[in-house]
């Protein structure tokens, strides 16, 4: 069910699979029937598709039209736009939906999936994830782009016949989606951040069988929420790398380095440097690399941990043992202070073809930011991989 402007719209009746219903607006709120300005319209009937969901979205000229996404088989459903015409009957107005399909859209299978960001709708189809934009250089129509591109074999582990519960939502520029990746249920969470071009960050592994933002009345402060199937969970900062009081893993990793454009030639590093902002916890790092036989091997590896430490006025080692103490008083407020860079140094000195790192979390309460990374070598002239 879709509010537009005070009318409601809704899909799903299971007598009729075609059908849109509206109701008669603000002189019929609630009434469907043809008598308080309600009724139905046919979606594609008789055809190989079932409408999934109603949104107010607009035409490729930019009119304001219903908008409903159908799903087909296999992933392949449409996109239909219904504008309502007013014609004179014997002195009675009368709306009249207009259905036309827009031009080479894809359906979703998806409806709590599709998400409305940046003036477009986004989705997924069943095959990939899509967005509509407008191509104003062809004739004014809707055009539907692939957003999945860099993530199909990830895509292709979705399972379409649970795909109906997947859900989605926009919160601060970034797109969220709760999906079915090879299970019955919503196990994984897709993230999509509009703010950094659109990149897919890797998936969050937390069951989210439904998702929505809630404000605190009190503070005005937005939550993401999500229901795992048993509590209600609420993502925060305020703790770190866990859900629910359970640990989880993190892993940031670059592993393609190499030392000329053909990537065959081999390098001598010595190090490599990594510098962490306001760490917390405990930080693994990794170094691994291709060598001259073949292998993949650990080259280097350090655990860095946060520790804190105290300080205050006055010193109670010089105390008489009495309270008040002669000699000294109250060590007044305790300040903790901890490090707020840290540098993690690797000891390579090894010959490689290719070089990786990976930067890790497995307990709870870890944190950093990852400002620098530096690598310190050379290329071997004439030195190649397999040579």
């Amino acid at each position: 069910m879709w509010n537009k402007d005070g009318q409601l719209y809704g899909v799903g009746d299971v007598d009729n699979l075609d059908y849109l219903w509206y109701d008669g607006g603000a002189a019929g709120v609630g009434n469907f029937s043809p008598f308080e300005g309600g009724g139905n319209v046919g979606i594609n009937s008789g055809g190989d598709t079932t409408p999934q969901i109603v949104r107010s979205f607009r035409t490729g000229k930019g009119d304001p039209a219903i908008t409903v996404l159908s799903k087909g088989v296999a992933g392949a459903g449409k996109m239909h736009h219904v504008v309502f015409t007013t014609t004179d009957f014997d002195g009675t107005l009368i709306s009249v939906p207009n259905v036309n399909e827009a031009n080479g859209q894809a359906g979703t299978v998806s409806a709590r999936a599709v998400v409305e960001a940046n003036n477009s709708l986004w989705y997924p189809t069943g095959q990939d994830f899509k967005s509509t934009g407008t191509a104003a250089n062809i004739q004014n129509i809707l055009s539907t782009n692939s957003i999945s591109n860099d993530i199909i074999p990830d895509v292709q582990r979705l399972n379409l016949s649970a795909m109906e519960n997947a859900c989605g939502l926009v919160y601060e520029n970034k797109i969220y989606w709760a999906l079915p990746v090879g299970s019955d249920s919503n196990n994984q969470i897709w993230v999509k951040d509009l703010s950094r071009n659109g990149i897919w960050i890797m998936p969050w592994i937390v069951n989210a069988q439904f998702m929505w933002l809630s404000e605190n009345n009190t503070t005005g402060t937005i939550s993401h929420c999500i229901y795992d199937g048993t509590n209600i969970l609420e993502f925060s900062r305020s703790v770190y790398t866990q859900d629910n009081g359970v640990a989880f893993r993190t892993r940031v990793a670059h592993e393609g380095m190499v030392w000329s454009d053909s990537g065959m030639t081999m390098g001598a590093i010595q190090e490599q440097r990594f510098k962490f902002l306001q760490p917390a916890g405990t930080i693994q790092v990794n170094s691994f690399g291709l060598d001259e036989d073949g292998a993949v091997n650990t080259l280097g590896s350090e655990t860095y941990t946060q520790t804190a430490s105290f300080t205050s006025w006055n010193e109670m080692a010089y105390s008489d043992g009495e309270l008040p103490s002669l000699y000294s008083g109250d060590v007044g407020m305790i300040d903790y202070t901890s490090t707020g860079v840290a540098i993690v140094t690797l000891e390579v000195d090894e010959t490689v073809n290719q070089l990786g790192w990976e930067v890790i979390t497995d307990t709870t309460d870890c944190d950093y930011y990852l400002s620098t990374t530096h690598t310190n070598g050379i290329e071997i002239p004439k030195s190649f991989f397999g040579s």
